[in-house]
């Protein structure tokens, strides 16, 4: 190749330059159809050349082949005048280029052309392709870039971009779609949600249910994910939100009814009701204390003895399990299952006493060994619990027995009361102290020694405060 040679031997140049070879290249490449190699010589030996870069853009621009070299054009070292960059933008927006004049304009520096120019260039566009794609989001992004994001979260709307959600993001826009729910919603329901549960200190529950309220179905995926986020965030809708589950998927009500105590149980359970959800039902009719009711509900609904059993076992009332009893009685496989289930609950006597003597029960004798060994191990386990009590109950008397056998450090010498030594014995005068007087004069004085450490002469105490300190007691008086 001549461009080659000519860098080989570039010494050696006398009629012709090295850029004046690669001129020659470029513009036969040009002629060749070869526009992308043509781009990359240009590349290659324009370097930093800004007036070479600038002829460039002129000479692709009437080869057809602008394109190409847009890709490879320099917006820092060198950096062109701004009327280049924008010569190149105008051209794809005259073409009808408009994905190229988007690419462009998302990968060059927003300051290097007057974004309002090119604006005014695109909007004159739009007038001419008003449902283009294109075209919005790349006015949007020269909004943008000029802060006008108001006009530009409008034109992604209007494009139904998700674009967007990157845009209020990255700008902090949450304010400016909080009364535009539903178009976010159109665009990307689960993109919408999880802005919106981002940003719920910016975006309160109740306007976006005001706005979702004719589009149940994008109301309730809402709320859905907003109970599970935080289930008190959306309290005040949660009587709403039965009705949405009921409708759209029953297979979380229950789960919801169980954990939320913020909805109204009786609309909840007219809702239940009216659509003939049995278990939802019934554990309503329980909450609500009604267990009877929901008992025999369930008893008719559902016919399913484990479900009645573990019924009866949660709330375990003497009421249901008659009902439960009484139910059964001609059922084999309810009396089966209550043989085999409620002997830790119930008197299986109960249960045996309602069995038709004619009824045949397949597996009777096993559920009635089944019984009797599970009356022995309990009470095994009831002899063992009560001698672990009596020897706990021996160990503890034991312990409390010397510990008021042994003796008490007093802190004081002095009585509490009178403040003579506890040593002195002293006699009182008074008649109804005569018998204490005596006894401490003949076997020495007298006192008394509260765990509390303060001791007095057994004269000094009111007869009515041998069982407790009255030093200890005055204190929490005052304190009181």
């Amino acid at each position: 190749m001549a461009l080659q040679d000519a860098q080989k031997n570039k010494a050696c140049l006398k009629k012709h330059s090295l850029l004046s070879v690669a001129e020659k290249y470029v513009k036969y490449l040009l002629d060749e159809g070869s526009a992308d190699e043509a781009a990359k010589v240009a590349t290659d030996m324009y370097g930093t050349d800004k007036a070479k870069w600038e002829e460039e853009v002129i000479r692709f621009s009437r080869a057809g082949h602008l394109k190409s070299l847009s890709v490879l054009l320099p917006t820092g070292s060198p950096r062109l005048d701004a009327t280049i960059y924008e010569y190149v933008l105008k051209e794809f927006i005259d073409k009808g280029q408009f994905d190229i004049l988007l690419d462009t304009i998302r990968k060059w520096p927003a300051d290097i052309y007057n974004g309002s120019y090119v604006a005014m260039a695109v909007l004159h566009s739009l007038d001419r392709h008003p449902m283009d794609e294109n075209l919005q989001r790349t006015l949007a992004t020269l909004y943008t870039h000029e802060g006008k994001f108001g006009e530009a979260v409008d034109l992604l709307l209007q494009a139904k971009s998700n674009e967007i959600f990157d845009v209020i993001e990255r700008h902090r826009l949450v304010a400016l779609v909080e009364d535009k729910t539903l178009q976010l919603m159109q665009i990307s329901a689960p993109k919408t949600i999880k802005l919106f549960l981002d940003h719920h200190d910016k975006v309160e529950a109740d306007k976006v249910v005001e706005q979702l309220l004719p589009h149940p179905r994008l109301l309730y995926d809402y709320l859905q994910s907003l109970f599970e986020r935080d289930p008190a965030a959306g309290k005040n809708h949660h009587n709403l939100q039965v009705r949405l589950l009921a409708e759209f998927d029953r297979e979380r009500l229950l789960p919801f009814l169980r954990s939320s105590n913020h909805y109204i149980l009786q609309d909840a359970l007219d809702e239940c009701q009216q659509r003939s959800y049995v278990q939802e039902t019934v554990f309503l009719l329980a909450r609500m204390g009604k267990r009877l009711k929901a008992l025999q509900l369930m008893l008719q609904g559902t016919k399913d003895p484990e479900q009645s059993i573990a019924f009866c076992k949660e709330h375990h009332e003497e009421e249901l399990w008659q009902e439960l009893i009484h139910y059964s009685n001609g059922k084999p496989d309810f009396l089966t299952a209550l043989l085999n289930t409620v002997g830790s609950y119930i008197d299986p006597a109960m249960v045996i006493r309602a069995i038709d003597v004619k009824l045949r029960i397949p597996g009777l004798r096993d559920s009635l060994c089944k019984i009797l060994r599970d009356h022995e191990l309990q009470s095994s386990l009831v002899a063992g619990a009560h001698n672990c009590l009596v020897a706990d109950s021996v160990v503890l008397f034991e312990r409390r027995a010397t510990m008021q056998r042994r003796g008490i450090l007093v802190d004081d010498r002095a009585c509490g009361f009178c403040k003579q030594s506890l040593l002195k014995a002293k006699r009182g005068p008074a008649e109804g102290q005569a018998g204490r007087a005596m006894a401490a004069t003949r076997l020495g004085p007298a006192i008394v020694v509260f765990f509390c450490r303060h001791a007095f002469h057994t004269l000094c105490l009111p007869d009515d405060s041998w069982e407790k300190c009255i030093i200890c007691c005055n204190r929490r008086e005052k304190n009181w």
